[in-house]
């Protein structure tokens, strides 16, 4: 069954007058197909669009508007008069150690309870254990760094709430309430890691293996 994907990415700049979609789409549901009754013939699909925007909806604690992941922020544009062109940014989420290339926050998604997740990319792909000179690793499970992040209505500041994500590039929430990502290119750079995109249903707590736990302290 064919896919459509029409991906929208508004630019992450300080210049806010740019047209909010007046049609998007609200659904957010994981993408594949199902096979309800077990038969091995698909019975019912879904599909999801990869993002770094999320639309708030009615009734959100945060306002109205769209919620965007940016360099060392997340923030929400606003569309005050309702004339279908942004005029507003309010910073929801920052102070984080932003990474040197242009990928940073990425994918987003607004949770049930109206809770904001965001992912943040690893520190170094290329170096996962981030093995220095002296061939031990400075990695920190604990660190902001590639993780997804939650922002509670109401909060001030953001917590993680899953670890061991390389780049959770798209963020989604299902019609149940369950959180999924796709994660850039699986566990590669690792030894035997996955080269390939990952879909991932999200847990919290959980570490998604990048890098392995396991394999921290001493040598890498």
């Amino acid at each position: 069954m064919r896919q459509r994907f029409q991906p929208r990415r508004p630019q992450t700049g300080t210049s806010f007058r740019r047209r909010i979609p007046a049609r998007a789409s609200r659904r957010q549901s994981p993408s594949g197909t199902t096979a309800a009754d077990n038969d091995g013939i698909c019975s019912s699909h879904s599909r999801t669009i990869a993002r770094r925007w999320s639309i708030l909806p009615a009734n959100s604690p945060w306002g109205k508007g769209v919620v965007v992941t940016a360099k060392g922020k997340i923030v929400r544009i606003s569309d005050e008069d309702g004339d279908g062109t942004a005029e507003s940014e309010s910073i929801l989420a920052t102070i984080w150690a932003e990474l040197p290339h242009n990928v940073d926050a990425l994918g987003v998604a607004i949770g049930a309870r109206g809770e904001i997740f965001f992912g943040l990319g690893t520190a170094d792909f290329t170096n996962p254990y981030l093995i220095g000179a002296d061939g031990r690793s400075q990695y920190d499970p604990r660190g902001q760094r590639g993780t997804i992040q939650r922002l509670k209505s109401g909060a001030t500041r953001h917590e993680p709430f899953c670890s061991g994500i390389r780049f959770p590039v798209g963020l989604t929430v299902d019609p149940g309430g369950q959180l999924f990502c796709t994660d850039q290119e699986g566990a590669t750079w690792l030894p035997n890691g996955n080269p390939f995109d990952e879909l991932l249903r999200i847990e919290e707590g959980r570490h998604y293996g990048f890098p392995l736990r396991h394999r921290l302290g001493g040598h890498a």
